[in-house]
């Protein structure tokens, strides 16, 4: 009988070091959730202030276009960053992901399983208005994702330094400020 320190080693596949996202990056994501954050503000305004129009137009909404245009471009861009690091990660779905962007490329997933489900729960059970809106499940599933996706600028800045200079090594802006150097 081996103990467990005994026990053979499997080989695992070396680290890779991907590249962290650049300030450029995580400012074009900051954009498009800005634009996901805009299609979530109308929609809610819709569903408290116009319910009965957004009854008849069902899911498929102008509203609902907004946000989950918003979602698109987010979604399609932190896979996209991943993507592009397929040089240094060729398995770049798993692990060419910036510091802060994989949890943001898993609530991507999850906002579009949510969204999907979102689509069936209005379809079968109508359209809620008030409190009721918030606390259908398939909008807690949809809150879940947008966190995990809008999150990942805020990540990948405090993975990055948190506003530290990386090449000068400068302290952030608010430090500096209240140290009065």
């Amino acid at each position: 009988m081996t103990s467990i320190d005994e026990a053979p080693r499997t080989a695992s596949a070396p680290a890779v070091t991907v590249p962290p996202a650049t300030r450029t990056e995580d400012l074009v994501t900051a954009l498009c959730a800005t634009a996901m954050m805009l299609g979530v503000l109308s929609d809610s305004w819709a569903h408290n202030n116009l319910l009965a129009q957004v009854q008849r137009e069902g899911f498929l909404t102008p509203w609902h276009g907004l946000l989950y245009a918003g979602f698109a471009a987010t979604g399609l861009w932190t896979f996209r960053l991943a993507y592009k690091r397929r040089d240094v990660a060729p398995e770049w779905w798993r692990d060419g992901w910036p510091a802060g962007y994989k949890a943001g490329g898993i609530g991507a997933v999850i906002f579009l399983l949510a969204g999907g489900a979102d689509a069936a729960w209005h379809t079968l059970l109508g359209i809620e208005a008030n409190i009721a809106a918030l606390l259908s499940p398939s909008h807690l599933l949809l809150l879940i994702g947008s966190v995990l996706l809008l999150t990942s600028p805020t990540r990948s800045w405090w993975a990055n330094g948190g506003g530290r200079d990386r090449a000068a090594g400068v302290r952030s802006w608010g430090r500096s400020c209240t140290s009065g150097t």
